[in-house]
């Protein structure tokens, strides 16, 4: 069985929400957000489609 230090390797202390300062609280709401938007630039971008004339042709409507 291993130990905990030899599962778990955190590069620092974890704090609790209320134990941050302001400038703690910045940067880690700072990070999230480049780490969101990296992942989402990852995705694919839907497209609407366009339901005008395929709708016209299903209806018939002519």
């Amino acid at each position: 069985m291993l130990a905990p230090e030899e599962i778990f390797s955190g590069t620092g202390k974890i704090k609790e929400e209320s134990e941050l300062t302001q400038e703690e609280r910045k940067r880690r709401r700072a990070n999230k957000k480049r780490k969101f938007k990296a992942e989402s630039a990852k995705q694919p971008v839907k497209k609407a489609r366009d339901t005008t004339s395929t709708e016209m042709s299903k209806t018939g409507n002519e």
